[in-house]
């Protein structure tokens, strides 16, 4: 074997590997394209109209306020949620429910519900494919100010510790 055949085996093998990388480069492009166009909303809901409603900061009433909270404490989907508005309606003796009409309704309230203390910030990550991906974030220092006001926090704190030491032999 000859000095020429060694250099054209070797760079026969170069190109086939950059031919490999660049084939698993631009999958992975693909797959990433896949990826995004798979993440965005389905057609159904373009139809529909995001509901336009005021910025408040507080529930229209406590009824209202803690159907909100059930529903979020326990995770429960629009469905549940609405048929517990059912039940409500149906076995209250109320002329005019104080629950909102569905619980799509009741989330888009919470939504658009401004806290000074709960504000984000909008920083532009990326645009990719004509659409603009955004990441919203809070200042570490208001997040810590949030979790102090929390009332009777103090009592979770670890105020006093002891070391515990391993030996390891």
């Amino acid at each position: 074997m000859s000095f020429d055949s060694i250099g054209s085996m070797q760079s026969t093998e170069s190109s086939q590997s950059n031919l490999i990388s660049e084939i698993s480069a631009m999958s992975l492009e693909e797959d990433f394209e896949d990826i995004l166009e798979s993440s965005e909303e389905p057609e159904i809901f373009e139809g529909f109209e995001k509901p336009e409603s005021e910025a408040c900061s507080e529930f229209p009433n406590e009824a209202y306020k803690d159907l909100m909270l059930l529903v979020t404490r326990h995770k429960l989907n629009n469905k549940a949620g609405n048929d517990i508005i059912r039940f409500f309606n149906k076995h209250s003796n109320l002329t005019k429910s104080p629950l909102p009409k569905n619980i799509e309704k009741g989330r888009a309230l919470m939504n658009n519900m401004k806290f000074s203390n709960l504000e984000f910030c909008k920083v532009l990550i990326i645009n990719h494919g004509g659409k603009d991906y955004y990441l919203y974030h809070q200042n570490l220092i208001q997040c810590i100010k949030n979790i102090l006001s929390v009332p009777c926090i103090t009592q979770d704190f670890a105020l006093s510790y002891e070391n515990y030491e391993v030996n390891v032999s």
